[in-house]
């Protein structure tokens, strides 16, 4: 017996202490990278700061040279007599005496005068013939009045030439040299004791300058910032934590701030990045010793804590047990096995129940997803055998649509399921006007209503609030769900009544109740209390009769809770039911009219578009050229992303009028192509509209491809009046993203 507790003493100190071990390993790695995520956030802003106060000299020095750019025809007004450039030149310095700066002036033979009298001939004369309005350039020359021959051009194209006296000198341009050093004063942090080095490069990685002091960088760093194209250089950099290159590169091609930690050569850096003004990007390398330096210590100090506290903790569970295990005894050992006993009774019993659960869920899907592919199959076999009886074949094309939208509702209602069970649901923060949303849901119910001779009564003109913030897809989701249910359950002549009341506002909010009330069929006390659990059914011969997947009520309750609103019904048996709706909605207090469209025959609308498909499925994809080519559009086909960026690049300046683009897609998918067209230099990339055509489609898939540069979503199956009415929006010449 002393053997055995002995044995079990040792078993159990030897698991406690592989527990400490692991425990430790692992709060040391969770501190790490917790340090690894601060420092990364300190360097973030720190390369804002830095970016900020280079976007405000550059702003501060274009204001300077629009009041030289006043100043100096005011100058020529009031001194007709002027012959020249430098008396302009000299008087302009020494009214806006700019800092680390210096005014010139261009004349149209490619001449740069300077203050004091001094001439120059331009040694890149093409900037003076471009065209553009301003530029802004970084440049090397040696002929410089400043100091050094590294300067920063802000060049503005005057208005109106100045024509000088007897000289005949006429004066085109008027610009503001820099000093680079005055913007290098920037690029050192004193957070980092002035040990980083900071590279200016181009949205594709070509680098246009760096501040390249011998005595401040290391081989390792020359690597980089000495490179021509900064992200080629990093693609041999290995990224530590959860950087990767491939982040790196899509951000500095976006404009995306960002931080990272690399390892050069065995050597770790910190990097951080972002977009200034002109679409140029700042980076900055610095070693980890001057990133890390306030915190290694901590670190190694916290470390040796854990380590010992962990040792302290295996001393006191060794004592612990040897006393536990010698006092107890026998009837200890056997009263742990009956409570372990009792805990896998528990625990199988759980399992069981899950596996009941489980089954109950795969029959219920099994029997109503059979049931309308059971009826489209069977439509099917009926119209191949009637090919000729044309009324025939659309009564069987008629149930086969009817069936597939069954199919489709159930399909939904069991991935919004999931997606809440999941707690992946997004609500989205919409501006929309309440009004509108509910004669729609009113105009969709009311083909039903006719149908049953049904008396309908809806009122709610007394809304305070009706341009609302929220989700108007749920609510409209939540509205539809319970009117058709009220209207499904309700006898031919009966009568619906649906009302809306503001019943409370506060400061910016406003508290809704929406009330759907039936004199049909009612329910049972008993199903009252779980019409709001999953597959919840009616159980009598009436209910039964109706397709239904018995999620629409768990879905109505959990998008309810979700928009922090409540559901409740009160109901009685062949008397009727009342269901209660409560949510807040945020009030949109500078709305905006949205332009109406008009839906009656939308097809014609797209003719003669030319609209390009990014489709890799193939009967996907001649089902929209069809479709397409039927209202008369110009369809071009690519198999995948890829090819369909080569199409639009070897395409004519707004040929393509729209491009409908598949997300799923091999190579590259519809995200990384939509973002490699918008970043090409040709003038349309911006502007060509860019639909998603997709089966991704819940709201955050929508949210996604917005972000990446897409102007609209068509979610699949396709409905083909949406589809229509989507890509006839665009037909009116190109559009800007926003």
């Amino acid at each position: 017996m002393v053997k055995k507790i002995s044995k079990a003493m040792i078993i159990i100190v030897l698991v406690c202490t592989i527990v400490t071990a692991i425990l430790t390993y692992a709060i040391y790695k969770t501190i790490t990278y917790e340090l690894y995520k601060e420092r990364c956030y300190h360097l973030k802003e720190t390369t804002q700061q830095m970016i900020s106060q280079v976007n405000y000299v550059i702003a501060h020095q274009w204001k300077q040279l629009s009041i030289a750019d006043v100043s100096m025809h005011k100058y020529f007004e009031n001194n007709k007599n002027t012959e020249t450039p430098c008396e302009i030149v000299d008087y302009n310095n020494k009214m806006l005496q700019p800092e680390s700066a210096e005014i010139v002036v261009f004349d149209d033979k490619g001449n740069v005068y300077y203050k004091n009298g001094v001439q120059r001939r331009w040694t890149d004369p093409d900037i003076l013939v471009s065209g553009a309005k301003t530029q802004l350039l970084i440049h090397s020359e040696k002929t410089y009045t400043v100091d050094r021959n590294v300067c920063v051009l802000f060049l503005k194209k005057l208005d109106t030439p100045i024509l000088l006296g007897k000289g005949g000198k006429k004066l085109t341009h008027i610009a503001i040299l820099q000093k680079m050093e005055y913007f290098e004063s920037i690029f050192k942090s004193s957070a980092y004791q002035k040990a980083n080095n900071t590279v200016l490069i181009t949205s594709n990685g070509n680098r246009i300058y760096y501040d390249n002091f011998s005595g401040n960088i290391s081989n390792e760093e020359k690597k980089i910032i000495n490179s021509y194209n900064v992200i080629e250089a990093m693609a041999n950099c290995e990224f530590l934590y959860d950087g990767s290159y491939d982040t790196f590169k899509n951000n500095i091609i976006s404009g995306k701030p960002g931080a990272a930690e690399i390892v050069i050569d065995n050597t770790d850096y910190f990097i951080a990045y972002g977009s200034i003004d002109n679409g140029r990007r700042l980076m900055i390398l610095v070693s980890s010793e001057y990133v890390s330096a306030n915190t290694s210590g901590f670190t190694s100090m916290l470390l040796h804590t854990i380590v010992f506290f962990g040792s302290l903790f295996l001393l006191l569970v060794t004592v612990v047990v040897f006393v536990i295990t010698y006092s107890n005894g026998k009837s200890k050992i056997y009263e742990k096995e009956r409570e372990m006993n009792e805990q896998l009774q528990k625990a199988i019993a759980e399992t069981n129940r899950a596996n009941r659960a489980k089954t109950d869920f795969l029959a219920h899907i099994s029997h109503d997803i059979r049931t309308p592919i059971n009826g489209i199959m069977g439509m099917l076999d009926i119209a191949n055998r009637h090919i000729g009886n044309w009324e025939k074949v659309e009564d069987c094309l008629n149930k086969i649509r009817s069936s597939s939208n069954h199919l489709l509702l159930l399909i939904n209602d069991i991935l919004d399921m999931s997606q809440i069970e999941n707690e992946r649901l997004e609500l989205t923060q919409e501006c929309f006007e309440i009004t509108s949303l509910l004669d729609a849901c009113i105009s969709i119910i009311m083909g039903q209503v006719e149908e049953k001779d049904l008396v309908f009564i809806s009122r709610y003109s007394t809304i305070k609030h009706k341009n609302l913030v929220g989700s108007p897809l749920h609510l409209r989701q939540i509205l539809l769900n319970v009117l058709s249910n009220a209207v499904k359950y309700t006898d031919n002549g009966g009568k619906i009544e649906f009302s809306v009341d503001e019943i409370d506002s506060y400061s910016n909010c406003a508290l809704f109740k929406f009330v759907i009330k039936d004199n049909g069929i009612g329910m049972s006390e008993d199903f009252q209390r779980k019409i709001f659990e999953p597959f919840a059914r009616g159980t009598n011969s009436y209910a039964s009769q109706f397709k239904g997947s018995g999620l629409g009520m768990s879905i109505c309750k959990a998008l309810t809770t979700k928009m922090g609103g409540k559901i409740t019904v009160d109901s009685k048996l062949n008397v009727g039911s009342t269901f209660t709706i409560v949510i807040p909605f945020w009030i949109d207090s500078s709305p905006t009219l949205a332009e109406k469209q008009s839906d009656s025959d939308t097809s014609d609308n797209i003719k003669g578009m030319r609209i390009l498909v990014a489709e890799d499925n193939e009967l996907n994809s001649e089902i929209a050229k069809e479709l397409l080519e039927d209202a008369g559009a110009v369809v071009t086909l690519a198999k995948d992303g890829k090819e369909a960026v080569s199409i639009f690049k070897q395409s004519c300046i707004h040929e393509i009028d729209l491009i409908l683009m598949d997300i799923m897609m091999p190579v590259l998918n519809g995200y990384e192509a939509t973002q490699i067209i918008r970043s090409l230099s040709r003038i349309d990339a911006q502007t060509v509209p860019i639909v998603a055509m997709t089966a991704n489609a819940f709201s955050h898939d929508i949210q996604k491809a917005k972000q990446v540069g897409m102007n609209d979503h068509i979610a699949k199956p396709i409905d083909v009046q949406k589809m229509y009415k989507v890509i006839s929006s665009y037909n009116k010449g190109c559009q800007t993203i926003t």
